[in-house]
């Protein structure tokens, strides 16, 4: 079976091996070199060394992914971060939430004691890296900003005891905010992740209405340079049929001082937000755009960064392929309001509940049989993708299925794309896998 495929995007060709994750620019000779050595012909000896290098490798981790598969290698089942809801309810009305209102339909508002035992709950299960990570999600978090505080400052004390690090992570539509919260946020170096699906005021209000049917636009306004001047902002755009124009909202984002902005395309069972094969299409467009400004500004000197496009970096860097599409629910899981544990913020319903916080332990095992597709086992890009989502397998159509993976892997060519090129023009990559070494590090 063929392991590599020929890549093209923004003007550039690789080839790209998809079990070692190994990356070679190349051109028409080296190409024919590859296929050669795949036909079992005599490589040209101006290319042997690096073909056959590289062909020994892929075999490595082709072997590597056996193992792994059958199950010979057994990874530590502990948590790296957890997620917290904080309240299921939210003060917007956003036309396509999954979360039905941010209630997940049924009210609730997370207690202190709650709170504090999932806090305790990671740290009692905690891997032995030195970072751990803790999300704060509604609904709307900050509607119960109390809870909100509580849990920051009650984590920052268990990991000075324990001698961890934690970072902390908040999505918030950004209506609710003082001058002690921005005070709070930026006291506790919070990274806030703030939903914005728009420059024009129209379109916003359109998608994310408030409770009271007003637009949302004048009530984020009143924040607006707070969060666009701060360092440990992102910018969220949801991509829907109404405003898949992404290039030019994300630059118009950088030129307002964002430093990341991070998007992804609607996931609704709604009509309206279903996308046609010809969006998709432009929303790749729209994305290779974004891509080649991106790297222009990195190696012109500005910190700024794109997501999902800039994702897997680690991954490309240490030759670490994906086996499973995300964390869930052994190295992360969720902690609703109504004092139940889930496997991830989208999968909070009852039927997916894994334990009580009460009780401090969760059962995951119902979901192991959630295999990947076979169908992904042949995609060229398996590896980098992990497989399918289990949130996606479990609540969105097979239809929606299709066209997503049309664009998960247009970003994912971006990914080598933006790997390869800053890797070459810039110190961007080594920077960043000195940081993430930093938090990735073990306990001594």
């Amino acid at each position: 079976m063929k392991q590599w495929e020929k890549i093209e995007v923004n003007g550039e060709r690789f080839i790209f091996f998809k079990n070692s994750l190994c990356l070679i620019k190349c051109n028409s000779e080296i190409e024919n070199a590859f296929f050669i050595a795949e036909q079992g012909g005599i490589i040209p000896e101006k290319y042997r060394m690096v073909v056959e290098d590289v062909i020994k490798q892929d075999e490595m981790f082709t072997n590597f992914i056996r193992v792994k598969n059958r199950g010979e290698v057994v990874e530590e089942k502990k948590l790296l971060g957890i997620e917290i809801n904080t309240v299921n309810a939210c003060n917007m009305r956003c036309q396509y939430c999954f979360a039905v209102d941010g209630t997940h339909n049924k009210k609730a508002t997370m207690s202190g004691k709650n709170a504090k035992k999932a806090i305790d709950f990671l740290f009692q299960n905690a891997a032995k890296r030195k970072t751990l990570y803790i999300t704060i999600i509604g609904g709307e978090p900050l509607m119960n900003i109390e809870r909100f505080k509580d849990i920051v400052l009650y984590a920052e004390k268990k990991a000075a005891e324990r001698r961890k690090k934690v970072r902390f992570f908040i999505t918030t539509n950004g209506t609710i905010l003082d001058e002690d919260l921005k005070t709070f946020l930026d006291c506790h170096q919070i990274n806030v992740m703030l939903s914005l699906d728009s420059q024009f005021p129209e379109i916003q209000n359109l998608l994310r209405p408030m409770k009271n049917g007003k637009g949302s636009w004048e009530y984020i306004q009143k924040n607006f340079d707070y969060f666009r001047k701060r360092s440990k902002s992102t910018v969220h755009i949801t991509l829907t049929p109404y405003n898949y124009k992404l290039f030019e909202y994300a630059k118009s984002c950088y030129e307002m001082g964002f430093k990341c902005v991070h998007f992804d395309i609607v996931k609704s069972d709604k009509p309206e937000f279903n996308f046609s094969p010809e969006q998709i299409e432009e929303i790749n467009n729209e994305c290779n755009q974004l891509a080649e400004y991106v790297a222009q500004q990195i190696e012109q000197g500005r910190t700024i960064s794109a997501y999902p496009i800039m994702d897997n970096i680690w991954t490309l860097a240490k030759r670490m392929p994906k086996l499973s599409s995300c964390s869930v629910p052994y190295r992360q899981c969720c902690f609703g309001p109504d004092g139940k544990i889930y496997p991830c913020d989208v999968l909070m319903w009852d039927k997916y509940c894994m334990g009580e916080i009460g009780d401090m332990t969760y059962s995951a095992e119902k979901f192991d049989d959630l295999k990947t597709p076979i169908v992904c086992g042949e995609c060229w890009a398996r590896y980098l993708c992990g497989g399918q989502c289990i949130a996606d397998m479990l609540q969105n159509k097979e239809e929606f299925q299709s066209l997503y993976c049309i664009f998960k892997r247009n970003i994912f060519k971006l990914q080598l794309y933006m790997f390869y090129r800053l890797s070459v023009s810039s110190n961007y990559i080594s920077d960043y896998i000195k940081r993430k070494e930093e938090e990735y590090e073990y306990e001594k």
